[in-house]
Order: structure tokens, then C-alpha cells, then sequence
């Protein structure tokens, strides 16, 4: 079934592969911020009544902030990717319960680090492969972009088996390009962040504000703050900036055991 809030001559169309999230009302709140049009969002799911309620909220809060956007749904996702030109995928198999129970068993046996993305490419890379596989035959010049977990396993796989461009995003960099305007205490659209590297594995090699590096003060603040999540140790030594979290929660790095006496 679907459903529209109106219709007109699509020129951009964008398809959100798991639409019925919780999270979909918040992709409209940050379309409202930047210049990007579209002219036509298809939320796709598989249960007819949550798609029914997110569509339906989303259309309010597009509404109130004034986006000129046609806000569909549809069960179907052939029908849906039918001449679209953006595919977001935020898909996440088995929900919130399926990843609590897979971090849930894997720290009943032994085992640390962000080890559950292994347990996330089993649960997401078919599916992710099913949805690359219906683009490639219904819009194969679309663009997919994925922000599904594994970001960079769930690419890699899609890249060796489809044709489809696929690009993965993720948050990280973007929280810490905040992070590094307020430690240098300036506007946050005055920050450009020089980010690389892969999904939770990634470096800053440059950031810069008013196009003036600032890289050097930045370590200074950081090693002098005693900066934990910033790895404020090695910094200097690298010449680079990354989170702590990505040395250790990597969904790419070799699953590690606890030790017997922890």
C-alpha cells in the first residue's frame, strides 16, 4: 500500500531503506537546515502500520519547518526504488533487541572490543546485498548511500557484487568537528575537519578555521587538557587525531578475549 502527500512532476527522488525508524523524523529536522532539494522521500518497511505513523509525523514536522517535499511510503521496495536518485540505507535487522542480544551474548563469552559488528554484517550484509541487488535492476544510477552498521563491510560487500555507487557515511567525524569548535572556541560552521580513513577507524590529519590551520593549537589543547578520547599521548607523535574509541571500538580490528583472571 502507499500512501502520498502529493503529487507532482518528481525531480529528485530519495527512498530511506528502513523508514519506519523511530530515527526517520530526524533526517527531515536536518534536511530543513541545508540546501539540498528533493522533491520526493519514500519511507520503505515492511509493516504498513509503522510506516503509517512515522510517514505521518514526518509530514508534520516537514510541514511545520517548510520543506516542499512530497512524503511517500510503500511497502514495496521494487515499486519504491523505481526511477529514484538516492537510496539511504538504515536498515538495522532484528531492531534494538537484535543488537542487545548480540552484545548481550558476546560479553557472556569473553569477548571485548566492538565485536558485536561482526554480529551486525551476519545480521545486515544480506539484507543490505537483497536491497543493493533491486537498486541495480530498478535504478542503477541512483546513488546508495549506506549508514548501516558495519558501514565499511556492508560497502565492501555491495562494491564486490553490484555495480550500484555505494558510499557509507557515519556521525563520527561530524561530532568531532563540534567537539573541536569548542576546544578552540569558535563557531562551529568555521571549522573544516581534513577526516580519513574507515568507518570507526578513521584520523584527522588537518583542522582548520577561516582556512588557517589550527592543527598545532589543537594538539597543544589536547595534550595539555590531558584530552582522554583524543589518545593525547600519541598525538604529537603521529601528527594525527583520533578518538579513543575508534583504537578500540572498531568493528575492523581482530576480536580480543578477557582475560581469564578479569
Amino acid at each position: 500500500m502507499r500512501r502520498e502527500q502529493q503529487r507532482s512532476d518528481l525531480s529528485k527522488k530519495l527512498v530511506i531503506l528502513g523508514g519506519s525508524s523511530l530515527n526517520t523524523p530526524l533526517f527531515f529536522a536536518a534536511l530543513a537546515k541545508h540546501s539540498f532539494h528533493l522533491t520526493e522521500v519514500c519511507l520503505v518497511g515492511r509493516s504498513e502500520e509503522k510506516l503509517e505513523i512515522i510517514g505521518t509525523f514526518s509530514q508534520l514536522i516537514a510541514k511545520k519547518l517548510g520543506l516542499m517535499v512530497a512524503i511517500t511510503w510503500d511497502t514495496d521496495m521494487q515499486r519504491a526504488m523505481s526511477s529514484t536518485h538516492y537510496i539511504l540505507n538504515q536498515i538495522r535487522t532484528g531492531g534494538i533487541e537484535g543488537q542487545i542480544e548480540d552484545r548481550r551474548n558476546l560479553a557472556l563469552s569473553g569477548v571485548v572490543s566492538h565485536a558485536a559488528g561482526y554480529a551486525e554484517a551476519i545480521r545486515n550484509i544480506p539484507i543490505a546485498l537483497d536491497c543493493a541487488q533491486i537498486a541495480e535492476k530498478e535504478a542503477p544510477d541512483a546513488l546508495f548511500i549506506n549508514f548501516s552498521n558495519p558501514v565499511s563491510m556492508i560497502c565492501e560487500a555491495i562494491a564486490m557484487t553490484t555495480s550500484i555507487n555505494c558510499v557509507g557515511i557515519c556521525h563520527h567525524s561530524l561530532s568531532m568537528r563540534s567537539d573541536f569548535a569548542g576546544l578552540l572556541d569558535v563557531p562551529l560552521e568555521k571549522v573544516h575537519v581534513d577526516y580519513f580513513g574507515i568507518n570507526h577507524l578513521g584520523w584527522v590529519g588537518d583542522v582548520r578555521v577561516d582556512e588557517n590551520s589550527q592543527m598545532d593549537r589543537l594538539m597543544d589543547i589536547i595534550i595539555t587538557m590531558k584530552i582522554n578520547r583524543y589518545n593525547y599521548e600519541y598525538v604529537r607523535l603521529f601528527g594525527l587525531i583520533n578518538r579513543k574509541s575508534t583504537r578500540l571500538n572498531s568493528s575492523h580490528i581482530p576480536l580480543s578475549r578477557m582475560p581469564s583472571s578479569a
